[in-house]
Order: C-alpha cells, then sequence, then structure tokens
C-alpha cells in the first residue's frame, strides 16, 4: 500500500479519533467541572504513562519484527500474551504492595478507587496497543485503525448513557474507559488468532529480539511523553487538584497538533522498517516538513481563537486555561516534528 494511500487511511480514523476523543472531553469536563476534571486528568496521565512505558516497547517491536518477516507472527502474538500475564500481575499488586498514605502523597486528592482503577484499566490498553502492533507491520491499516477507533466510539457511548442514568463521577468514567478497552483487546485477540490460524508458540529467542527493538523504537518516544505528561503532576502536587483540572485543558487543546503528528510517524515506521536507510530519511524528510508548517499554523490559530475556544466548549470557568496553552505551544510545534 503506497504511503499516501496509508496515510489518508489513517488520517480518516485519527480524525474519528480525535472528533471522538475531543467529544468525550468535552461530555467529561462540563458534567465533573474543575475538581472533577482534575481528578479524571490525572488517573487518565497514570494510565497513559503506564501503557507507554509497558506496552509501547512490545508495539513498535511487533510492528518493525513484522514488517521485517513474517514468520516471527506466531512468536509474537503468544509472546504479547505472556507479557500481558506479566503485566496484569504487577498492576494488580501495585495498589496493595505501597501504603495507601505513599499513594496519597504521590497522588494528592486522589480517591484511591481511582488509583485501582487506573492500574486495572491498564491491562486491556496494553493488550490491545501490542495487538495494533501486530496489525501495523503487516500494513493492515483497515483493521489497525478499527482498533484505534472502536474502543472510544464504546466509551464515549458509555459516558453517555452513565450521564443520562445521573451515574456520572470521575471513577464511573474509568470504568467506562476500562469496559471499552477490555471489549476491543478482547475483538483483537480473537480476531487474530482466527483469521491467522495462530498457533501458541512462545519464543524466547524472539522476546531478546523484541526487548532490543522495543528499547532502540521507544526510547526517546516515551521520553518526549514523559516531558509532556509529568507536568501535569507537577501542577497537582504543588497546586492542587482544581489548577491541575485547568491545566489538563489547556494540555488538550495543545495536543490536537501532536494527534496529527502521531498519525504520520504511525504509518511511515513500518515503511521505514522496510525500506532502505536512504528512502527512510527522504521519507521522513518530506513528512517533517508537512509536519512542521502545519504546526506553525496551528500555533498561531491557538494564540488568536484559544482562549474564546476553550470558553466556548468547555464553560468560562475553565478560561484560566489559555494562559498555560500558550506557553505549551512552541514546545509542541517542536515535539510534533
Amino acid at each position: 500500500m503506497r504511503f499516501l494511500k496509508g496515510f489518508s487511511i489513517s488520517l480518516a480514523a485519527q480524525g474519528m479519533v480525535l472528533s471522538i476523543g475531543f467529544a468525550n472531553s468535552i461530555i467529561i469536563t462540563r458534567a465533573l467541572g474543575v475538581e472533577g476534571r482534575g481528578m479524571y486528568a490525572i488517573a487518565m496521565n497514570v494510565i497513559n504513562m503506564l501503557v507507554l512505558v509497558l506496552g509501547d516497547g512490545l508495539y513498535r517491536a511487533n510492528t518493525f519484527l513484522i514488517s521485517r518477516s513474517k514468520h516471527y507472527y506466531h512468536s509474537l502474538y503468544s509472546n504479547t500474551i505472556l507479557v500481558t500475564v506479566g503485566v496484569a500481575a504487577i498492576l494488580l499488586a501495585a495498589p496493595y504492595v505501597l501504603p495507601v498514605h505513599t499513594w496519597e502523597r504521590l497522588l494528592p486528592d486522589i480517591p484511591m478507587l481511582m488509583v485501582i482503577l487506573a492500574m486495572v484499566s491498564v491491562i486491556p490498553a496494553v493488550l490491545l496497543r501490542c495487538m495494533e502492533g501486530l496489525m501495523l507491520g503487516m500494513q493492515r491499516y483497515v483493521l489497525f485503525n478499527a482498533m484505534l477507533v472502536a474502543p472510544l466510539f464504546l466509551y464515549i457511548v458509555l459516558n453517555v448513557i452513565t450521564i443520562a442514568l445521573h451515574l456520572f463521577s470521575p471513577s464511573r468514567v474509568l470504568w467506562n474507559y476500562f469496559t471499552g478497552m477490555s471489549v476491543a483487546s478482547l475483538v483483537a485477540v480473537v480476531w487474530l488468532k482466527q483469521r491467522e490460524r495462530i498457533r501458541f508458540a512462545p519464543n524466547w529467542y524472539v522476546w531478546l529480539h523484541s526487548v532490543r527493538a522495543g528499547l532502540r523504537a521507544s526510547l526517546s518516544h516515551i521520553s518526549l511523553f514523559m516531558l509532556f505528561r509529568v507536568d501535569l503532576f507537577l501542577v497537582n502536587y504543588f497546586l492542587g487538584v482544581n489548577a491541575a483540572g485547568l491545566y489538563s485543558i489547556a494540555v488538550l487543546m495543545a495536543e490536537l497538533l501532536q494527534k496529527m503528528a502521531n498519525t504520520a510517524g504511525t504509518v511511515i515506521f513500518p515503511k521505514i522498517a522496510g525500506s532502505s536507510r536512504a528512502a527512510g530519511e527522504r521519507l521522513s524528510v518530506r513528512v517533517l516538513a508537512m509536519v512542521m508548517v502545519l504546526g506553525v499554523m496551528f500555533a498561531i490559530a491557538m494564540v488568536v481563537a484559544g482562549k474564546p475556544l476553550i470558553i466556548l466548549l468547555f464553560k468560562r470557568e475553565f478560561a484560566a486555561a489559555a494562559e498555560p496553552l500558550y506557553f505549551l505551544l512552541p514546545g509542541t510545534v517542536m515535539m510534533a516534528g
């Protein structure tokens, strides 16, 4: 599949992901208010960071190794299942290994129930991400993007139903997220096994290959993500959950650009993995130029219309989120590139 076609499919899917995710954020924010939004944002930050640390390496290794050779398929699928079991054991034990007062100090104003729900939600999210890596490596863009859209669609439907039943709360939102990810990951596991006739064949040698490939591919990505996310924890720690709620809206607006950059990176990764170094560099430069031009245009638009847009979408009580948004924009443009 040519790059332009693959990019178009992924861009359409990312447009749906962005639209659904942004609409979901508006629904959640308007329903929870500043304090509730802060608690939800911190919990989701924990989920996203753990999914990245625990799953991004294997996701990228699955994509890279499948792009190199289809012979790895059975072993990568089987190893992914075993890794998910190990991740589940660690995360289910984590809330009980550390004393409650430690969690209260690390995540002030966040109820312990939300900490437990965040840990549990990471398990299906890691599994789904690793399965997506297999789909992407095989360049099955339609299936890959369907697995991006499906859990978010179920997530927003569950949130709307919960609001209609007057049961909405920060913890209920996490339950809805866990449900969406669990259903999507189960569908991905079953579909791949039946469609590809996979046999369970764990392989230690392939696992070592995955570790080496995953570390190389994900180290810089994880570092940039941590740089972009750790500030929310600092705001919560020093200024409280209300300030975290406001700051999370600034981050949400700034990340609109990052979504577009992620789409380009997702599509070119398997292309570069299966191409020569020179061809990969030429493709990277072309996409980089496109991302940077769009990034500058986006930043200018946010400076001009950011505050009115925040008030329109999230209510006037979130207007103060505009100021940190302005400070985030230069870094956002560079990080997208």
